[in-house]
């Protein structure tokens, strides 16, 4: 996905949790289009770090939860990475 995005003006936290792995499915397309038009909508100047924007998608039994962090400009371009969560990254399958 990070590749992907055009908008690099924030740090995305991305957590996933699939029903079950069998009838796990994610369209990847569908997914980064939605991150995209959530990212137009917001404002790159407004630092909430109490409280930063959160997109829930789902699709396929897989809900992705993603948190968007503010970026100083200097950082807002094509060579730095999007992705990158605070923690180690991992897939929690309910069920």
């Amino acid at each position: 996905m990070d590749a992907g995005l055009t908008n690099r003006n924030f740090w995305l936290e991305v957590h996933v949790v699939a029903a079950s792995t069998k009838d796990a499915c994610l369209d990847g397309r569908a997914l980064q289009d939605a991150v995209e038009r959530w990212l137009d909508g917001l404002d790159p100047e407004a630092d909430r770090r109490d409280a930063p924007p959160e997109l829930k998608w789902q699709w396929g039994g897989v809900v992705v939860r993603l948190t968007a962090r503010h970026k100083v400009p200097e950082l807002r371009t094509t060579d730095v990475p999007v992705v990158g969560n605070a923690g180690p990254a991992f897939a929690h399958f309910a069920g």
